[in-house]
């Protein structure tokens, strides 16, 4: 075989294997591994990363971009974080006046941060448990309509939205029960006041006015204001230090609404629920707590929807998920078996993102990149036989003209012999 025909032949066995140990568009299929455990804490800042080195699908993220940009209340979104593994991988602010460093009104997001307090001050010893009744945390207070339905309100249905207070939220506007508590000279009074309407623990009834009772309760509970205790236990362990928490008339944070984050800061909220409620080394919440708390306690609408609700949380049941949820938009979404945290925040009232977690960002981590035809040899090895078959083309020739040459020498001896 002469030498060109060698390396013919070598040439065309190395391209057909690296064609086979190569992977598709050139990149490995997206990891499904889950991180134990953070590789840092993102305390003082956030580190980025690549989708596909988080074990997701750029690709996919790009189309959930282009579906927001599609939907009625799409322009009104104004920041997407999406955070896996503890790293950035994507992060988008579509309004050019908010930026990386602007604070939200985060709306009733507030109230999964004045459970986590919550969860705090009973650790603490401050509060009892989530047994005790709601007469007895204001027993200081002289309460109306007071009968045996108001005296069984504990705290733990004010935490689940069960306390069974007289309370239309929804739609806001003059008539709403809101509008009428943040007019009132004393929110936490009025809240008190209201009647019964039904058995505390057996309706589910979306009450701020019983989320704010529990920041008063921590204000009179923990030693001091329920701002302070927030800084001491929660913002400053996490490095959150640019923000607002506006009050009632009495100098006390609104336990339901109104605090004010840098979305990064929201995605840190939902971090520390994702490691069960540590940080830096430190235990911030109980991680019974954490448990307890997006644990499901009812269902907001029905048992066929895909909603629950635990302590100021709710609860995604169809991506196995929980989050924070405020007014127009604002959401924290935390889904443990992704290691995934998402922050969304909007200015509409019709803006939801159900549909953009399980179809885009959950999908992006299942979705399935092409992969090449199996092929039973390792990188190493296809190296080696490379380099083998190079050797091989290289020597090859000689060889082969040191047979001939051997063939030709025992032939003249045949030759000779035979004509002596």
């Amino acid at each position: 075989m002469k030498h060109s025909t060698w390396l013919w032949a070598f040439t065309l066995i190395t391209v057909i294997l690296f064609t086979y140990a190569l992977p598709v568009n050139g990149a490995p299929p997206p990891s499904q591994n889950i991180a134990l455990s953070p590789d840092y804490w993102p305390t003082y800042g956030w580190r980025a990363s690549t989708p596909e080195e988080q074990g997701m699908s750029s690709a996919k993220l790009l189309e959930m971009e282009q579906q927001i940009a599609l939907l009625p209340w799409g322009s009104h979104v104004k920041s997407v974080l999406i955070i896996r593994n503890g790293y950035i991988v994507h992060e988008s602010y579509y309004d050019p006046a908010y930026g990386v460093n602007q604070i939200v009104n985060i709306y009733s997001c507030t109230k999964s941060v004045s459970s986590a307090l919550i969860g705090i001050a009973i650790e603490e010893g401050h509060i009892g448990g989530v047994n005790e009744t709601m007469v007895d945390l204001f027993e200081n207070r002289t309460i109306a309509n007071l009968d045996s339905r108001k005296q069984a309100v504990i705290l733990q249905y004010l935490l689940t939205m069960q306390s069974g207070i007289d309370w239309d939220e929804w739609p806001y506007g003059p008539t709403s029960s809101f509008t009428y508590m943040v007019d009132s000279p004393d929110w936490v009074q009025y809240v008190l006041d209201r009647p019964m309407r039904d058995d505390p623990g057996t309706v589910w009834d979306y009450n701020s006015g019983g989320s704010h009772l529990l920041s008063q309760i921590l204000n009179q509970t923990v030693g001091n204001s329920t701002r302070t205790f927030a800084e001491d236990r929660l913002f400053t362990p996490l490095g959150i230090t640019n923000y607002q928490w506006d009050e009632d008339p009495q100098g006390v944070v609104f336990g339901a609404a109104w605090l004010h984050l840098r979305p990064r800061d929201m995605a840190k909220f939902g971090f520390l629920y994702l490691n069960n409620g540590t940080w830096d080394g430190d235990q911030l919440i109980p991680a019974t707590w954490v448990n307890e708390s997006t644990s499901l306690f009812g269902y907001p609408y029905s048992e066929s929807e895909p909603y629950g609700y635990g302590y100021q949380w709710w609860l995604n049941l169809e991506i196995n998920g929980y989050l924070a949820i405020g007014y127009n938009g604002q959401q924290i979404n935390v889904v443990p078996e992704h290691n995934l945290v998402v922050v969304f925040t909007a200015n509409s009232e019709d803006a939801t993102f159900a549909a953009i977690m399980r179809d885009y960002v959950v999908a992006s981590i299942e979705y399935e990149t092409p992969t090449p035809v199996p092929f039973p040899f390792t990188f190493e090895q296809i190296l080696l036989i490379g380099q083998v078959l190079m050797v091989v083309a290289f020597i090859a020739p000689f060889i082969g003209l040191i047979i001939h040459e051997m063939w030709i020498r025992k032939k003249r001896r045949q030759e000779k012999t035979s004509t002596t």
